[in-house]
């Protein structure tokens, strides 16, 4: 708007047989210069959410979890985790906190259990551990397993370079995640990671002021929502230790 005034001036002061001074066409200039820029980088938040994960040892989180487990015609399935998370080694420990499968733990290191993914379910049949092959039964089990690269603020960190490589463009918009405002990134086009079903679409929601993940969904082909995931009370570098780890916790009931 400054811009157009100023061309309005100078033409009226041509009129008059006045000159204007250098400045005012260099201001003039320089406002046409500041509407010109290009628009903000759509994948900034991205690329700030890797930022931040790069400096970042392990965490916790709590995520409050809907998802259909492999159909799209299967109902959606309530869960509230207690996530722990450990880059190297890499380990993940999770446990099921609200029904229906409270009590249920599911522990993973790369570097113990032969690599195997230990789980029990909640009540009396938390008796008996579980040992799982985490790339090939976790998903029959309905568990939802990914491997530590591909979950939690480490996986998603990496939708950077994936959606880079893929010329990937996100639709952007604004919602309210626990009650604070979240900036969203949905990409179509499916996702370069396995997963119990097909992916379709992938929406990365990051809160506006702090830059950390508030929440994921995932739709399939069809435009079925398959999974909704929200997270909260993340805390980074929580100070995760080998117990944190390890099956001989006392406050876990392996």
């Amino acid at each position: 708007m400054r811009a157009s005034l100023s061309v309005m001036n100078v033409l009226i002061n041509r009129r008059s047989g006045w000159a204007p001074p250098m400045f005012v066409l260099l201001f003039t200039c320089a406002g046409f210069a500041a509407h010109a820029q290009a628009p903000a980088d759509p994948l900034a938040p991205l690329k700030r959410l890797a930022e931040i994960a790069a400096d970042v040892d392990d965490y916790t989180l709590h995520m409050d979890r809907d998802q259909r487990h492999d159909d799209p015609s299967d109902d959606m399935e309530p869960a509230t985790v207690l996530v722990k998370h450990r880059r190297e080694p890499a380990c993940v420990y999770m446990r099921w906190i609200e029904k229906p499968h409270k009590g249920r733990e599911m522990l993973y290191c790369s570097d113990k259990y032969d690599g195997k993914i230990q789980v029990h379910e909640g009540g009396f049949l938390g008796m008996v551990t579980i040992t799982m092959d985490p790339k090939k039964e976790s998903s029959a089990r309905g568990l939802g397993f990914r491997s530590p690269d591909e979950i939690g603020l480490f996986g998603l960190s990496r939708m950077v370079d994936d959606v880079r490589e893929r010329g990937l463009s996100p639709q952007t918009s604004v919602r309210t995640i626990n009650e604070a405002e979240a900036t969203c990134l949905r990409f179509d086009g499916g996702a370069e990671v396995p997963r119990r079903f097909e992916v379709g679409a992938r929406e990365l929601c990051v809160d506006t002021e702090s830059g950390l993940p508030v929440g994921l969904r995932l739709w399939s082909p069809d435009g079925t929502l398959m999974e909704d995931s929200r997270f909260s009370m993340i805390m980074l570098d929580a100070g995760l230790t080998d117990l944190d780890f390890d099956k001989s916790n006392p406050d876990y009931d392996f």
